[in-house]
């Protein structure tokens, strides 16, 4: 078994395997709740009935204690919402939550409690978790490191004992303490551990599993899939590992329905320490033992999908619509975070987009309405190689830094397929927008694309014809021209993600690198078992010129667009009043590298600068 290091994203450690000579390598881990019998009413700290300034619901600060707890909707761990707790004398200030009074103290004597919270802290030995049963007590102190840290407590309640009261609290006067996810189970632990299997191991049980796909859209017309595909593990079960009903196996006597399955890939050096990174968060949904062939079955879904399969604005059982609505001016990042709101915020990244105005959404699962705000927006959403929900906006955000990869065909690669055809080309783009998809517009390309199709984009989320027009022009500029697409096989890359950029050097393809032609990544399947990463590509066109609706929140400075994407263009600055600071209007000076000069006065650049700025009046 290797020594493993757990990565949240590539670092320059990993990158450097990845260009060296260390071994592919993937595990899977599995955890597992002891048991769902959660002893804590609103651990998860999300009920606030009294106030965001009272204290949370079924919890109560200790007499005595001075200071302040409060809901807390921006430094969170989980869900929608922490406790935030600032001690400001000389004593302690602790929120207290009893858990003996449902079954009665004489049932949990002799038995063991166990605690767990999330805790964020910035001073040493000062915030905590503790259990009293009134006789003695246990504490676990934060790092003091900043962070958030999960602690753990457990005590074994004493004969003597009077209650069994958790807290969380922090001593004399100390710093701002954080808390989210609390939970207490009876027994010694919380949760259960486990790898599934991992590659050279010769205890590994895994036989087979599936490939996981992940890609955005290319198409016109097309929707991005949030999700991974749902895969199956087949494990070895000779020994009943896996059977629920062996004392001796992982599963005995703990709900093991909807354990998390985690997916890790990277590179074991020869030293035998391995780094790995995410690749995928699955939930297991069933569990299959086929007794006479030794075998289980564990059928897994991507973790997301229960979320985003949900409905949005399903009326309830009196006919009562139950729509989201955005009154005003709501940014679409604003929007998404909404839809997003049963996801652990932790779970997604969302970088600014334009606005919208009176939005309401209904009768759509939560995945669809994300991908259409998405597109509205100019932007596309995907999950990351680590998990995350992210919204991307197309060249216009600035502030999005691409990776891009080098590829050479003596890059341990099988097969370099290089396809181009009229699948995707296009000659005309309709879109039907407004909330009753009767609005409509659209722009034809000239006679020069004769073998393109007409395509008709439907999004109920825009809401004027410039915004549709807009759209319906950069898909159109986009898919008039036929690009190639690319499949790569038979090679390890773990840290390329969807809208990474690669350079290809092939010489039966003819393709040189960046000289030649930029390809853009859409589709990533991983197969762990055999060690093989297939890249799938769009080249990325050149020379292509439409308008691009900003965001004021979109500020551009010191970037030169000589020979960039942006030669060209028409940039079409927004703003809502009568700032002179409206997008892409920032600039240190009248014809250098920038579109503007901070004035609202439209110019050109000097040659090669050929973009465009044309700042006008949204209302």
């Amino acid at each position: 078994m290797a020594d493993v290091t757990y990565l949240d994203t590539a670092t320059v450690s990993f990158l450097a395997l990845q260009s060296g000579l260390a071994r592919p390598y993937w595990e899977a881990n599995i955890t597992i709740d002891k048991n769902s019998n959660e002893e804590l009413t609103n651990g998860n700290l999300e009920l606030w009935s009294a106030g965001p300034a009272s204290d949370p619901d079924n919890w109560a600060h200790v007499g005595g204690s001075v200071g302040s707890i409060a809901r807390e909707s921006s430094t969170l761990k989980l869900g929608n919402y922490a406790a935030k707790i600032i001690n400001t004398d000389t004593k302690y200030y602790l929120v207290q939550q009893s858990i003996h009074t449902t079954k009665g103290i004489a049932y949990w004597k002799g038995r063991t409690v166990t605690l767990g919270a999330w805790v964020k802290a910035s001073v040493a030995v000062n915030s905590y978790i503790q259990i009293n049963d009134g006789v003695g007590n246990v504490f676990t102190y934060h790092s003091g490191g900043g962070d958030w840290e999960w602690l753990t407590a457990s005590l074994t309640i004493v004969a003597a004992a009077t209650s069994v009261d958790i807290y969380f609290g922090s001593n004399p006067v100390g710093a701002t303490m954080y808390c989210d996810g609390v939970i207490c189970r009876e027994g010694s632990y919380l949760y259960w551990s486990g790898t599934l299997g991992q590659a050279y191991d010769s205890n590994n049980n895994i036989l087979s599993m599936g490939a996981i796909d992940k890609e955005k859209s290319i198409t016109v017309a097309g929707t991005d899939e949030l999700i991974a595909g749902d895969i199956t593990i087949k494990l070895s079960n000779r020994e009943g590992l896996y059977s629920p009903l062996n004392p001796s196996g992982i599963f005995y006597e703990k709900d093991w329905l909807n354990s998390t399955v985690k997916i890790w890939a990277g590179f074991c050096q020869i030293s035998g320490t391995a780094l790995v990174i995410p690749r995928g968060t699955f939930i297991m949904d069933e569990l299959r033992v086929d007794s006479h062939d030794g075998l289980a079955y564990l059928h897994c879904q991507d973790r997301l999908k229960f979320a985003l399969d949900k409905y949005v604005g399903l009326p309830y059982p009196s006919g009562t619509s139950h729509a989201r609505i955005f009154t005003g001016t709501v940014s679409s990042k604003t929007i998404l975070s909404t839809l997003l709101n049963e996801i652990n915020v932790n779970d997604y990244d969302l970088s600014a987009g334009v606005d919208f105005a009176n939005l309401t959404i209904s009768g759509q699962t939560y995945g669809w309405c994300l991908a259409k705000v998405a597109v509205a927006s100019e932007g596309f959403i995907y999950v990351d190689n680590v998990g995350k929900i992210r919204f991307k906006q197309h060249a216009g955000n600035f502030d999005a830094v691409r990776n891009t990869w080098v590829l050479n065909q003596n890059d341990s690669i099988a097969q370099f397929r290089y396809t181009i055809g009229t699948e995707n080309l296009v000659n005309e783009v309709g879109v039907r927008w407004a909330a009753d998809l009767n609005s409509y517009a659209s722009l034809e390309a000239t006679a020069t694309v004769p073998k393109g199709k007409a395509v008709v984009l439907e999004n109920s989320t825009i809401y004027t014809n410039a915004r549709a027009n807009a759209i319906a022009s950069r898909n159109l500029e986009e898919y008039k021209t036929a690009a190639a697409f690319l499949e790569v096989d038979n090679l390890w890359l773990p840290a390329a993600d969807l809208g990474d950029y690669f350079n290809i050097y092939d010489n039966n393809t003819y393709l040189s690198g960046p000289s030649s032609r930029i390809f853009e990544l859409y589709k990533i399947r991983d197969d762990f078992q055999n060690l093989t990463t297939k890249l799938y590509m769009r080249e990325v066109a050149a020379g292509l010129k439409f308008g691009f609706f900003s965001d004021t929140a979109i500020s551009v400075t010191s970037v030169d667009y000589s020979g960039g994407w942006g030669q060209g263009f028409a940039f079409f600055g927004r703003d809502s009043g009568t700032a002179v600071t409206p997008g892409f209007d920032d600039s240190s000076g009248e014809g250098v590298a920038h579109s503007g000069a901070n004035n609202n006065v439209i110019n050109q650049s000097g040659t090669p600068r050929v973009s465009i700025e044309e700042p006008f009046i949204f209302t």
